[in-house]
């Protein structure tokens, strides 16, 4: 081959790998509400790449992550032809992510209603016009970025069944602690029942928040209930 063939095959590589789809890009959904978090002294933005995980389960990523004090900003659903995760690195340093969670699983062969099922439930709204690939991937990349929590208690409305334990139908259960918070030292645990916080009732997700960024900075007790036990827990709140 000669030289001028060898230039011209190398353009035209060049070109195409220049103008390849980046799906991360194409099919982002943003999950912050529109709040600037890089300008907030909570958060804390990377100065170097982000840092990039593999999960074989998005459910447990989603709870881990948290766990592990990170925020979700955003996340990427699709099937394709196998892409290149360095686009969606590219995409979390320019969302300010810390870290940038992957998951892939080949799709060859999904011919199955409760497949298609499965998968339209899988893209969700962020994914769903992406035309399948006959032997493409279900293909998932969530970004992060880590913030320094309050009190640092996931947490979601009890089910009826726990309503009738406590024997109340207002209060938050605690899905999940972030490690190192002060929920965490204060030794408030997976499944307690969060009630109030000092002479504050806590009614749901909503009233939590705002009771706890009310006392920022303060010493309070939280009254917390564990197998049906009612606790007092002391908290300085961040």
């Amino acid at each position: 081959m000669g030289k001028k063939c060898v230039l011209a095959v190398v353009a035209t590589l060049l070109l195409s790998s220049a103008c390849a789809k980046n799906y991360y890009s194409i099919y982002y959904k943003d999950m912050t509400g529109g709040e600037d978090f890089v300008n907030d002294s909570a958060y804390t933005i990377p100065v170097t790449h982000p840092l990039a995980y593999r999960t074989s389960s998005i459910e447990r990523s989603m709870e881990e992550m948290p766990e592990n004090g990170y925020v979700l900003v955003g996340y990427s659903a699709f099937n394709a032809e196998k892409s290149d995760e360095d686009k969606a690195v590219i995409l979390a340093k320019s969302l300010h992510a810390s870290a940038v969670v992957f998951y892939s699983k080949s799709a060859a062969g999904k011919t199955t209603a409760q497949e298609r099922e499965d998968a339209e439930s899988f893209y969700g709204e962020a994914g769903s016009s992406v035309p399948r690939a006959v032997d493409g991937y279900d293909q998932f990349a969530s970004f992060w970025v880590k913030k320094k929590p309050k009190l640092g208690v996931l947490s979601k409305t009890p089910a009826m069944e726990q309503q009738t334990k406590i024997k109340a139908v207002r209060g938050v259960v605690v899905s999940g602690v972030v490690k190192g918070s002060p929920a965490f030292y204060a030794d408030i645990m997976k499944g307690d029942v969060v009630r109030a916080i000092g002479a504050d009732e806590i009614s749901d997700q909503k009233s939590l928040k705002g009771t706890v960024d009310k006392f920022s900075g303060r010493l309070v007790e939280i009254e917390v209930i564990r197998d049906g036990i009612p606790l007092v827990k002391k908290v300085r709140l961040e």
